[in-house]
């Protein structure tokens, strides 16, 4: 399978594009290795709002950029989203639930590179701690900016309510929910 994505590669400095934005190409390991040192060093709680809150803002930059790109806005955004990020090897992302106006949307994680890695490390062990938590932040950000792109007063915070890594089933879930903003 090839992904479906816009790469483009600036002959002189070699920077890599998708959609009009930078993008950087690495080895898995090296990504999830980088995580868990800076998880390490910083405290699992220390870590994971640091990263929650930075790929929030990240996710409304993309979500910025993307409208002005391809127009896409609500639904369609989000999923366009989930589907970029499933052909990035992050994990195969699928949309459960999705309602904007009562605030709540959840996804499905198949694959995700956090509990593979895990269970690379580990075997069969089972994690005592949720591992795909690095993506609440981002899809709160991104739901965020479109709910506020549809006029709607909703500020998401996302939990992982079930991880593979834990449970040794397939799937990880995803739980998005409004907190209503003024």
């Amino acid at each position: 399978m090839l992904p479906d994505l816009n790469i483009e590669i600036d002959s002189e400095s070699g920077v890599w594009t998708t959609d009009g934005l930078p993008m950087i190409y690495a080895p898995r390991h090296w990504i999830i290795g980088i995580h868990k040192d800076v998880e390490g060093a910083l405290g699992r709680e220390t870590y994971r709002e640091l990263l929650y809150e930075s790929s929030y803002r990240a996710a409304q930059h993309w979500c910025k950029e993307q409208f002005k790109y391809h127009g896409y806005k609500g639904r369609e955004l989000f999923e366009f989203y989930l589907k970029v990020s499933s052909q990035r090897g992050l994990a195969q992302f699928s949309l459960i639930t999705y309602d904007m106006k009562a605030g709540l949307v959840k996804v499905e994680l198949r694959h995700c590179c956090y509990v593979l890695h895990h269970r690379h490390v580990a075997g069969n062990k089972s994690s005592p701690n949720t591992e795909c938590y690095a993506f609440t932040g981002s899809f709160s950000g991104a739901l965020t900016w479109i709910a506020s792109s549809e006029n709607l007063t909703h500020k998401f915070i996302g939990v992982e309510t079930e991880c593979a890594a834990q449970t040794g089933r397939e799937k990880c879930e995803l739980e998005f929910k409004s907190v209503k903003i003024l």
